[in-house]
């Protein structure tokens, strides 16, 4: 299997769990957690390290999401603050994430509900969208911040439930 295509899968596995993650550390700054993201995928592809067990990958980008993380924020003047943040609560089972975030997807609206899975799922771009819907990029991104925010709400409730 070539290289590629080895980490086309890694990326469609983690990459939900490593952003979760990697916004964790950032103090839920989606634009920060990208930008993080990026960096970290860039090390994955250059690292000359070979994992013997999926536990260890797990580790590696556990420790590289924090260090990465920490970098980042450093440069642009924030100070780092993961007290209360270890490896077992940060990196989730990605399967069990993706299906707790269907799950609250599903209890959307249906128009939220296909606005989310185009733009994160499908990755159709933005200003297609708002051509389609007859708005501007910048009424859709308002949109789908509230979206966001619904959802946020939709999994701390489901949490809260949870634990209780």
């Amino acid at each position: 299997m070539g290289s590629s295509k080895v980490f086309s899968i890694f990326y469609e596995q983690y990459k939900g769990y490593l952003f979760a993650s990697i916004l964790k550390f950032v103090n839920g700054n989606e634009a920060d957690a990208r930008d993080v993201l990026q960096q970290v995928l860039i090390k994955l592809t250059k690292a000359k390290v070979k994992w013997k067990t999926e536990e260890q990958l797990r580790s590696w980008c556990f420790i590289t999401c924090k260090n990465s993380s920490i970098d980042f924020l450093r440069k642009h003047g924030k100070t780092p603050d993961f007290s209360g943040l270890d490896e077992d609560e940060t990196l989730a089972d990605p399967n069990e994430v993706f299906a707790k975030l269907e799950q609250a997807i599903d209890s959307l609206d249906s128009e939220e509900a296909k606005l989310l899975r185009e733009v994160y799922w499908e990755k159709i771009r933005r200003v297609e969208i708002a051509d389609r819907e007859q708005t501007t990029v910048k009424a859709l991104e308002s949109k789908l911040a509230r979206i966001r925010k619904k959802m946020k709400k939709i999994l701390e409730r489901r949490e809260y439930e949870n634990v209780r």
